[in-house]
C-alpha cells in the first residue's frame, strides 16, 4: 500500500510556525543543499543530521521557501 501524493496537488504544507500556501503548482522535492551557483566547485554528500531530502515552494507573495523534508509535518492537497 501507498500514501501516494501528486506533488502538484499540494496547496499548504504545515511546519512547526503553521500552514503555508502553495501557489501555482510549485510544490517540489529533490536534494537539498546549499551551493554557490557561481562556484563550479559544488560539493554534494550527505551531512550526518542533515536530510538529503527538501522540499521547496512559492508563496502567494512571491518569496520561495525551503526545508528539510522531515519538517513538514503534513501537506494540503486539492
Amino acid at each position: 500500500m501507498s500514501l501516494a501524493i501528486e506533488v502538484s496537488d499540494v496547496v499548504g504544507v504545515l511546519l512547526k510556525d503553521g500552514w503555508h500556501k502553495v501557489s501555482e503548482q510549485s510544490f517540489e522535492l529533490d536534494k537539498f543543499e546549499f551551493v554557490r551557483l557561481s562556484d563550479v566547485r559544488m560539493a554534494s554528500g550527505s551531512v550526518e543530521g542533515i536530510s538529503a531530502v527538501g522540499a521547496r515552494w512559492k508563496e502567494p507573495d512571491g518569496l520561495w521557501m525551503a526545508c528539510q523534508l522531515p519538517n513538514v509535518i503534513a501537506v494540503r492537497m486539492e
